[in-house]
Parts: C-alpha cells; structure tokens; sequence
C-alpha cells in the first residue's frame, strides 16, 4: 500500500509538469494514477476486515468509507480555488502529493498487518490465491458476482455525476444568460457551482454512507422501526434501497437544472445520498462470503470491474453525437438526453442487489464452512460439508446471533470448530 500511494503521488505530481505537446505523456501519468487509488481501496479493507469482526468491522468500514468523499468533495473545492486564484489547473493538483506524503508517514508509524483471518478463527494459514482459478470460485459465489455488477453500475453513475453534472449547470446558466458558450461565464459563477456541488457531494457521501450502515443493522437486529421484518439478508437489501432511492431523483435533479438550480441541488444531494448507502456496507458483505485468504484477490477484482466502463467518456461522447449544435442549450439538451443511462443503471443496480439477497445467506454459510466455523444447528456428520451447509443455510441464519463455539470431534478424528 505504501509502494502504491507514493507511485500515485509521483504520478499526479510530475503530470502537473508536461507540456501541451506531450498529451500522451499526460495521460500516461494519469493513468498511473490508478495504481495508487486502487491499491489503498483494495487492501485498506482487507486490513480492516482483519481486525475486526461482526458489528465493530461494519462501523469501522462506515469510518473508511465516510472520509472518501468527504476528501473527495474537499479536493474539488480546495482544487478548485486554487486554480483560480494561481491562475492554472496545475496547482490544483499540486496539493495532492503532500497528503499522500502525510499518509504514508501515518501508514509506515501506526499500520500493522494483522495476521490473517485470526478473528475469524480461520483454519486456513494459506497464501493469498492467485490466478484463474480463485476467479472461477468468486464468481461461484452468486452474491460476489450479483453485488459486484451492481456496484459497476453505482460506480458508473456517480463518476458522470461527478464528471458532468457542474457542466450540465454551467450550459443551462449560460443559455438563461443568453451566452453563446460557457467561456463567456464569469469565473466567479464556475467557481461557485464547483464549490456547491463540491458541498453536495460531501453532505451527500457522508449521511449515505452513515445512513446505510444505520440502516442495514437496525434491519439486521431488528430494532426500532424494523421489529416486524428483521432479516439477515439486510446489506443487500439496504444497497438495493439506495440505488431504488437515487433513481427518481437523479432524473428529477437533472430536469430541475433549467427549472432551479437550488431544487437540483436538493434532488442530487438525495440521489448521491442513496448511492452512497452500498459503499460500506457491500464491503462488509463481501467479508461474510469471501474467505480471508481470497479478499484482497476479490476486492481487486471488484475494483476492476467495477472501474472498467468509463462512464464519463461513454456519456460524453453520446452527447456530442446527439447535440444538434454547440450552442449552451443544445449542450444542455444533449447531456440530459445522455443522463437517461445512468438514471436507467441506477434502477438495474437496484435488480442485481435485490438477487445477492436471494443468494446471501447461502453464500455466508459456505463461507463459515469453509473457515472452519459452524453454528451448531447440522449435526456432527454434517460439519464442514458445504452441501449440507447450503441445504440448512436458512436454519443457521435464523440462529446465528446465538451462537456457540466449541472444539469437538468428528469421524474423521479432526479437530472442527463448531
């Protein structure tokens, strides 16, 4: 993780350097960029889940997940201003590398890998997997593949929310000026919907992800409001609630834009809000069915997929095929036409969640098979079978807060965990 985060700094820093006529070396570093970004969202929750087990690891996950935008939303703001007051993108960007070097000084001080799996009592010591083969085992997994599509499309929609959404603005205020193009707008004007959007993203980021975690254990418990229809099958569930949520919303906000900016606001503080219910949460489902020794290989493989349709650019380059000219209101026009898929990907995110959690409890019993750990309800005969544990995967989870464990002896004259 260290190695990685101080590629990503070098990499922002010296992309700050190119000239304009070297724009493929740009986006080389750009591009370089990722290793980075990717390392610390794909090992930083491993670490966690290896620390921490049952409610503890859900808030410490909400604790990771929640700082994301919130750094995100100051970065854009921060970024922003800095550019326009030093007359130039470059400086923007150059604040970055001096919290990467802050993080790996708190990374190399006060981080130590935890030895895998150990709060889990796993009865596997073995190596992470690598290659074909683990591949073909996660995506056996149902929910790992069904929650990991879903996430492809979130992470879909909120990097074009990210991407257009202040440029779909900056159209609709240049057509109500009566502008020709959006470089005929104040600069002042630019700045302020960087800033309050900036706001939203961070306001929205933070209540989602505390207000999906929040809700996935009260659902989980069944307490307060959720008495009458405590599941255990609730973090994809609450992830399918969000996406549902973000759906009207996002295609509200964007037909707001020409109507009040200050409703759009509104409507996308919500639609981020909902997005962001499955951030933490589908973590922490990836940690109830993903052995410990696979994690890291499944997070990366999430973390690819998910990041491999380039929304931005997709909805972009449909845009610039649909407008009929360049004026700030067909500009406008064109971009909303092309927002109808992520409003559509939205609801599809929603359908894939909604069958992970058909597929959860089954997948959470294997996993507890599979490390060693049972729930006392098969009898001795049944232990460590992952047949048997699909068969009784209801009964299980209907007890499972009752659990205890003790060291008995099967036939085989092994020593299981039950």
């Amino acid at each position: 993780m260290v190695v990685g985060i101080l590629v990503w700094v070098l990499a922002v820093f010296a992309s700050t350097f190119v000239a304009k006529e070297n724009f493929w070396l740009f986006l080389l570093m750009r591009s370089v960029c990722g290793i980075g970004e990717a390392t610390s969202a794909v090992v930083s929750p491993t670490i966690i889940g290896d620390m921490y087990i049952g409610k503890a690891r859900s808030w410490m996950l909400m604790l990771f997940y929640m700082v994301s935008p919130l750094g995100n939303g100051i970065g854009y703001i921060v970024g922003s201003q800095l550019a326009r007051q030093l007359g130039g993108w470059q400086w923007g960007m150059r604040l970055t590398p001096l919290f990467g070097v802050a993080s790996v000084i708190l990374i190399v001080l006060f981080v130590f890998e935890p030895e895998r799996g150990l709060n889990e009592s796993s009865n596997s010591t073995g190596k992470e997997d690598i290659g074909n083969a683990p591949l073909k085992v996660k995506i056996k997994t149902c929910t790992y593949t069904f929650s990991t599509i879903a996430d492809t499309c979130i992470d879909f929609v909120m990097g074009t929310l990210a991407w257009w959404v202040p440029t779909a603005i900056q159209h609709a205020k240049a057509h109500e000026m009566k502008l020709n193009s959006t470089s005929l707008l104040d600069e002042n004007d630019k700045a302020n919907i960087a800033i309050y959007f900036g706001i939203v993203t961070i306001a929205g980021g933070i209540v989602g992800v505390i207000m999906g975690s929040a809700l996935s254990t009260l659902l989980r418990s069944g307490k307060l409001c959720f008495k009458c229809c405590q599941t255990k099958r609730s973090d994809p569930i609450i992830c399918a609630l969000g996406a549902l949520i973000a759906t009207p919303f996002l295609f509200g906000g964007l037909q707001l834009i020409k109507v009040s900016v200050e409703a759009s606001y509104i409507f996308m503080f919500v639609a981020i809000t909902g997005l962001c219910f499955s951030w933490a949460i589908n973590a922490d489902l990836r940690m109830t069915i993903i052995v410990p020794w696979r994690r890291n290989s499944a997070n990366a493989w999430e973390y690819l997929i998910s990041h491999f349709f380039p929304g931005p650019y997709l909805v972009g380059l449909l845009s610039d095929r649909i407008r009929l000219s360049n004026s700030p209101g067909d500009s406008f026009d064109a971009l909303l036409y092309a927002f109808y898929i992520p409003s559509a990907l939205c609801g599809i995110s929603a359908l894939f969640f909604i069958i992970a959690a058909t597929t959860v409890l089954r997948d959470q019993a294997r996993f507890r098979v599979e490390i060693g750990i049972h729930d006392g309800i098969s009898s001795e005969k049944d232990v460590g079978t992952k047949e048997n544990a699909n068969n009784n995967y209801e009964l299980e989870e209907a007890t499972y807060e009752n659990k205890t464990f003790k060291t008995t002896e099967i036939s085989s004259g092994e020593s299981n965990v039950i």
